[in-house]
């Protein structure tokens, strides 16, 4: 009895001096696992910051995208001078309300966070791809779709941390299933507000008279279209209930600003570096399209006026100019799409415009 005694009390010391040569090799095995995702961490974010690194160079990080860690996807930036601040608008993960953010320019403090309501009250959950602060209203581009929501700006500066602010109403521009404009982003130039189209063959198409072959030879296959802003007659929330002129655009657009005889559009779409594209505004036409029910001049973006392009991260949205400097922001650090958060993509950055993009 005495011999299986002790040969049961070698065997449980055999058992645990195993265990315990296994914990150092568990240890290694979790180092190494933790340094390969270090690694590929590494990786990710060199392989999307190095390619545009004069981006980086050039820019400075002008605040933290609100809420970009609690659902928000940023989609719209536009920059009131009458209030000195900046509103953001996009749509949540969960599919809440979409929100407009109210950030300071002078020192990046979110001032407010708001959430849209349809005219009746009840929560408005739209793609809102880009926004336009502007004398008494908030214009605000819907679902890449065919109507402009239309809010109170003064009620937005005015409202409550945390708070709705109603639809006045919206603008629309689908007169037919032919004759419509697939708005994606918003922006204000001359006295009028421009809308435009994001066009991208296998999921957002744009009417077909909006397909043009344009002088430089390539292909366009979308619009922006200026309204003027307008008290007349028949106007609507401070638009004319006509437009005014139209840009050929090519495929792919998020946003557009003007500048100095330049206009700068905004693409990108998925993981593909995005590219801010900066054309000479010739206004040089010989051409007209008819949209909305009005024959106006057609202008055109494409290589014959193509200034130069600058290389962004991806994902950028609507761009916003303000004096010499250019506003970019992405939706890559969103809950939704995550490797920004590594990246650098939670940030608004200011790109100051040289005499060379001038």
């Amino acid at each position: 009895m005495y011999f299986f005694y002790a040969y049961a009390k070698l065997y449980d010391m055999d058992i645990e001096l195993n265990e315990r040569s296994r914990i150092p090799d568990m240890l290694k095995i979790a180092g190494m696992a933790i340094a390969v995702i270090i690694l590929l961490l590494l990786l990710v974010r060199c392989f999307f910051r190095l390619p545009v690194r004069d981006y980086y160079k050039s820019s400075r990080k002008v605040f933290e995208i609100p809420d970009i860690g609690n659902g928000y996807i940023a989609q719209g930036i536009s920059y009131d001078d009458s209030s000195d601040m900046f509103f953001l608008t996009g749509y949540m993960k969960d599919s809440s309300a979409s929100p407009i953010y109210i950030v300071s320019r002078e020192d990046g403090a979110l001032k407010k966070s708001l959430h849209l309501n349809d005219s009746a009250g009840n929560p408005l959950v739209i793609h809102a791809g880009g926004l336009t602060a502007h004398g008494d209203y908030i214009y605000v581009a819907g679902n890449l779709g065919d109507n402009l929501y239309v809010f109170d700006k003064n009620e937005a500066l005015n409202a409550e941390d945390g708070a709705g602010i109603n639809c006045l109403g919206t603008y629309n521009v689908r007169l037919s299933d032919n004759d419509y404009v697939e708005i994606a982003f918003t922006t204000v130039c001359d006295g009028k507000l421009y809308i435009g189209e994001f066009f991208r063959q296998e999921n957002y198409p744009t009417p077909l008279s909006h397909h043009i072959t344009t002088p430089g030879g390539d292909e366009n296959t979308a619009l922006m279209v200026g309204i003027p802003f307008s008290t007349d007659e028949g106007s609507l929330f401070g638009l004319s209930d006509k437009p005014a002129e139209a840009y050929s655009i090519p495929s792919l657009a998020q946003g557009a600003c003007f500048k100095d005889n330049k206009i700068y559009l905004s693409t990108s779409y998925a993981l593909a570096f995005s590219n801010v594209y900066v054309y000479n505004d010739m206004k040089k036409t010989g051409s007209t399209i008819n949209v909305l029910d009005t024959e106006v001049p057609l202008y055109f973006l494409d290589s014959s006026t193509l200034f130069k392009t600058l290389k962004l991260p991806p994902m950028s949205e609507e761009i916003e100019i303000v004096g010499d400097e250019m506003f970019t922001q992405c939706e890559s650090a969103s809950d939704k799409y995550i490797f920004g958060k590594i990246t650098g993509g939670k940030y608004i950055y200011a790109t100051r415009i040289t005499t060379e993009d001038q």
